[in-house]
């Protein structure tokens, strides 16, 4: 891992934990939601798949949201590496490397919490399972969600700032 990478994210653990937190939150609860519909009956799993469909939809939209604006501050701070010398692939590797590490720690947080809610509440509902390939299928698009948002805001800073340097 980047060093640049680990001393931004130990240089404002509260940034950090404000975007890991929306990451895991989200990953938890598409994972209980699916998890829950996957023990629906038969006759109701075409109604669980979609309400699935929405709180995927709309979890893995707040994941790409809080990414993107994660990397909306730090415009200033790229603008004057890149006076400096930077070059656009070292920012945007260092810049992706960090939100892909925090939406990682995000998502492994969101599952782990999941895990424990799922043995928590087998007394409730006892014919729910962990299934692996559900959280894996969750936690990917979770990581695709968030290092997209990254991504897309990062192309935009810096399509920007080489459209200022042409002026």
């Amino acid at each position: 891992m980047n060093k640049i990478v680990i001393t931004n994210l130990l240089h404002s653990p509260f940034r950090t934990l404000i975007t890991v937190s929306p990451v895991a939150i989200s990953t938890a609860v598409v994972s209980t939601v699916v998890g829950i519909c996957a023990t629906l009956p038969p006759e109701n799993l075409q109604g669980g798949k979609a309400i699935a469909a929405v709180f995927a939809a709309i979890c893995f939209s707040s994941i790409f949201v809080a990414t993107y604006s994660a990397v909306s501050p730090r415009t200033r701070q790229i603008a004057v590496m890149r006076a400096l010398g930077a070059c656009r692939l070292f920012l945007a590797r260092a810049v992706i490397g960090e939100m892909s590490l925090v939406v990682c720690l995000g998502v492994g947080l969101g599952a782990g919490v999941y895990v424990a809610a799922v043995h928590l509440s087998r007394s409730i509902y006892p014919s729910m399972a962990i299934s692996r390939s559900e959280i894996f299928v969750v936690s990917l698009v979770a990581v695709v969600a968030g290092v997209g948002g990254a991504l897309t805001r990062m192309l935009q800073i810096l399509s920007k700032f080489a459209t200022f340097l042409k002026k």
